[in-house]
């Protein structure tokens, strides 16, 4: 069966135009309008380093002419290299966009676009901006491998955020400004109504939830973070929390390793708390945390008894909210303790080696 594929003009470049269509492309043609998934090779692992041929290179602007298209059913392409940059801006799609095991030449970019959600399981990418996207549905990056910034901030996604074992390492580039900062993941403003699960990711770079609301939990079980700035004037945090609130569960427990960097949770509210003692830095040369503010409903399923403690000293006591406190801040009778603040000072509550 013959495919034919009208010339686009709207978003192909002038030297494209003339181009032979790739068998990739020639089947996502044939199948856009029953959805069915476009196999474009059979390439097990995708790298940064895979080589593919020409008949699975997808290019971003045909991409796009299809679809626009308004009998596109669904987007289903697996193992494809996408051509180009994927600029879906401030579009409104009624279709759910899945492009799973892909390498994406340049970021994908769907800043301010609407949809019914988007799928990019096991792929590698330069980066995502999402910036300010609406989701009817759900979007799922799992097993990602990012090599630069992913952002979220000011995203509505009706669904749930899933990035499961994905990998945010962003590369520093080698000629850098002073004001330089190594963001991994960025979700300020997020507003999430199912779950946000970053369930044993890897974050070599700052993640950020500032102002997030999510109705349901946030999971950073099992994950890895690590970024310490080398600059002291550079206060961005390996996590910040600030401002942010969690309806659900925040599970912050079974690290992989001990975090590094500093760790901001002012004024942060969480329904149920799930953490131990590896869930902070092992002391203040990897990293502080800043608790001013930080409540929590309940603590959920603590094993390990002496910990709690620990983290239950560093509360102010009820008569520090009862009674106005004049004379600046209240420390903790325990010298050991690491310094903590009272309901009217500024000071935050540091955690130290203490714990």
């Amino acid at each position: 069966m013959k495919c034919k594929i009208p010339h686009i003009t709207k978003h192909l470049k002038e030297a494209e135009i003339n181009l032979p269509y790739t068998k990739a492309e020639k089947m996502l043609w044939q199948e856009h309008k029953t959805g069915r998934q476009v196999k474009a090779s059979n390439i097990r692992t995708i790298t940064k380093n895979t080589k593919f041929t020409q008949d699975s290179i997808i290019r971003a602007t045909f991409l796009r002419h299809v679809i626009d298209q308004q009998d596109c059913k669904r987007i289903d392409i697996c193992r494809a290299c996408i051509y180009g940059e994927l600029d879906l801006t401030y579009t409104n799609l009624e279709t759910h966009i899945s492009i799973c095991h892909s390498y994406f030449e340049e970021t994908p970019q769907f800043k301010y676009s609407k949809n019914r959600g988007i799928t990019l399981d096991h792929s590698v990418i330069p980066g995502l901006d999402a910036e300010g996207i609406q989701c009817e549905g759900s979007i799922h990056i799992k097993e990602v491998k990012s090599s630069g910034h992913v952002n979220f901030s000011s995203a509505i996604i009706e669904g749930n955020l899933r990035c499961t074992g994905a990998l945010f390492a962003p590369i520093v580039p080698a000629k850098r400004p002073d004001d330089y900062q190594q963001r991994a993941f960025t979700a300020n403003g997020l507003r999430c109504r199912g779950i946000v699960k970053l369930y044993k990711i890897t974050a070599l770079g700052a993640v950020s939830f500032l102002g997030a609301r999510i109705r349901g939990d946030l999971n950073f079980e099992g994950a890895t973070l690590n970024y310490k700035c080398e600059k002291s004037y550079m206060r961005e945090a390996a996590l910040s929390m600030n401002q942010a609130t969690i309806e659900g569960r925040l599970h912050f427990n079974k690290m992989e390793c001990r975090p590094i960097g500093h760790m901001g949770f002012r004024g942060c509210s969480v329904g149920e708390l799930r953490m131990d003692k590896n869930s902070w830095p092992a002391n203040s040369d990897n990293g502080v945390v800043d608790l001013h503010g930080f409540t929590y409903q309940r603590i959920g399923s603590p094993t390990d008894f002496k910990f709690l403690k620990s983290w239950l000293d560093l509360m102010p006591k009820y008569w520090e909210f009862s009674e106005p406190q004049d004379k600046g801040d209240v420390q903790d009778t325990d010298k050991d303790a690491p310094p903590l603040s009272s309901h009217h000072s500024r000071k935050p509550a540091i955690l130290s080696s203490t714990l």
